[in-house]
């Protein structure tokens, strides 16, 4: 199965379109619904995402991505996880103010995309970002409160250019 995946990156006011075409063998489907693809790839350190939640399931109250640092020392890195709800960015998760996620001495690491019991639309997320970021990284994300903390893609952008590794979790909706 083939599909169309599509990226918008905004650089000085210049708005970029990249596409590509992910078929099975280049993602990793990890559920039914879920599909992990690599955006941001480094030989030095890298992440794969061991379980993620279905799009739309809210157990436990707290989703969390499950995830393990190949290659690398779990001291140096952190992560920083962006979501998107009905095409807007939110972030940093699970608060805006929340630090960076750190990762254990074994090299796993777990991240919390939900800020809230199921109250808001945390739960909805359609795709779930885990930047991998040097330790102590200070991430250029100022979320507009009256936009319900909504990120801008130059956001996006900048931090993306900063991380060591990107890894993009798709979820779809199931029937």
């Amino acid at each position: 199965m083939k599909r169309m995946v599509v990226f918008l990156m905004v650089l000085t006011g210049f708005a970029l379109a990249f596409t590509f075409t992910a078929s099975a063998t280049e993602a990793n489907q990890i559920g039914e619904g879920v599909t992990v693809h690599h955006l941001v790839v480094n030989e030095n350190a890298a992440i794969a995402i061991t379980a993620a939640p279905a799009y739309g399931d809210r157990m436990p109250p707290y989703p969390f991505v499950y995830g393990q640092l190949n290659h690398g020392d779990p001291f140096d890195y952190e992560t920083i996880t962006i979501i998107t709800v009905n095409g807007n960015y939110y972030g940093k998760k699970p608060f805006h103010d929340f630090p960076n996620g750190f990762i254990r001495a074994d090299g796993t690491f777990l991240v919390q995309f939900s800020s809230n019991d199921g109250v808001g639309t945390d739960w909805q997320a359609t795709e779930i970002f885990i930047f991998l970021v040097p330790s102590g990284y200070q991430d250029p994300i100022q979320p507009d409160p009256n936009a319900g903390y909504a990120i801008s893609p130059a956001q996006v952008s900048a931090l993306k250019k900063d991380s060591v590794c990107v890894v993009q979790i798709a979820r779809e909706p199931l029937e």
